[in-house]
């Protein structure tokens, strides 16, 4: 079994514990976070799997004209065509067959994000947002960039 399909499959198995707890509110609700992390360039990035359908490889991204706000075009994911992103802005896109990719839905795909690598899941806690953690390595400072899944998803249906 590949990195990506380990990461996949525990993807899966967050996503069904998450959807089979007890929902909770207010001043009780999500205090621990799983998130997963991933690195494009030398940042490090991680978003929240509730939003997280799974890690692909795209076959092909089409281009599209004028690509603003970071979109490198679209491709086809699990039979529906998303809005593929760069979430750096510096450089040509990469968008090469077998670009790998962390794909976001609520229950379909929506949004695909290009990624050079994908870390693991990892958990954080409350309001940590930042910090040195021994699985994102030496590419990056410490720092890791937590992503709005929910969020990004909104902004990409309007």
């Amino acid at each position: 079994m590949t990195h990506e399909e380990r990461v996949e499959r525990e993807i899966l198995e967050r996503r069904a514990r998450a959807l089979a707890a007890p929902r909770a509110e207010g001043a009780d609700a999500v205090k621990n976070e799983d998130a997963l992390v991933f690195h494009v360039r030398r940042a490090t990035y991680a978003i929240g799997t509730e939003v997280v359908l799974g890690v692909r490889k795209l076959d092909k991204i089409s281009p599209v004209p004028r690509g603003a706000g970071g979109i490198a075009g679209l491709a086809v994911v699990d039979g529906d065509i998303v809005q593929v992103v760069r979430l750096d802005s510096v450089g040509p896109v990469e968008g090469t067959h077998g670009s790998l990719a962390v794909v976001l839905g609520r229950t379909r795909p929506e949004l695909a994000l290009l990624t050079d690598e994908v870390v693991g899941i990892q958990q954080h806690r409350g309001s940590h947002r930042a910090g040195s953690d021994s699985a994102t390595g030496d590419r990056s400072t410490g720092a890791i960039v937590f992503l709005d899944g929910v969020a990004l998803l909104r902004s990409r249906s309007r």
